[in-house]
């Protein structure tokens, strides 16, 4: 299997709608969607990284990165965060989501970040070097309902001795019923 990974184009945001709508199902597919269309246009979000898997030229997956800051290091640490992540059910279960999200953690490592925060199953975060973030003074935006699922990786060996704080999502991410 030859999986392509590249860069989203702007005008794709209806194509990743429809590999979250499918991925996330029809009760929460909607919902994923209607958040892609607010990322997509938020500029507190901004830089992102956006990727898309491509499998003999059909759109199998999809991963979306945006920007954080760290309340005690708003200007003295790169961040981002890593949601959300989908892959058509059809091809769950294939690697194409390590894959996105290996590709994303590669781009965001050359351009400078310190670290990427994700909201998610520990089990699967922790194949690409995700680790539990409370333990290292490093909190969500809002309480959460599974606190081992808030999980880090960070570029570089001194980054978890010099940074410490909550996460400030982007506005879109910022709300609480996102959480």
């Amino acid at each position: 299997m030859s999986i392509e990974i590249r860069d989203t184009a702007l005008n794709e945001l209806e194509l990743v709608q429809h590999i979250h709508q499918h991925a996330f199902g029809p009760d929460e597919g909607p919902v994923i969607a209607e958040l892609l269309a607010r990322l997509w246009q938020d500029a507190t979000a901004k830089p992102m990284v956006s990727l898309l898997a491509i499998d003999n030229e059909d759109p199998v997956g999809h991963v979306l990165f945006t920007t954080v800051q760290i309340s005690q290091q708003p200007d003295q640490v790169k961040a981002m965060i890593l949601s959300p992540l989908a892959v058509l059910p059809a091809r769950q279960r294939s690697g194409i989501g390590t894959q996105l999200i290996e590709s994303g953690l590669d781009r965001l490592q050359t351009s400078g970040a310190d670290c990427v925060f994700v909201y998610g199953d520990p089990a699967y975060y922790s194949r690409t070097g995700f680790v539990p973030a409370l333990p290292f003074g490093l909190h969500p935006p809002h309480a959460i309902e599974f606190p081992e699922g808030w999980q880090v990786q960070t570029f570089g060996d001194d980054v978890l001795e010099r940074i410490a704080g909550t996460v400030q999502c982007c506005q879109t991410l910022n709300s609480a019923d996102n959480w």
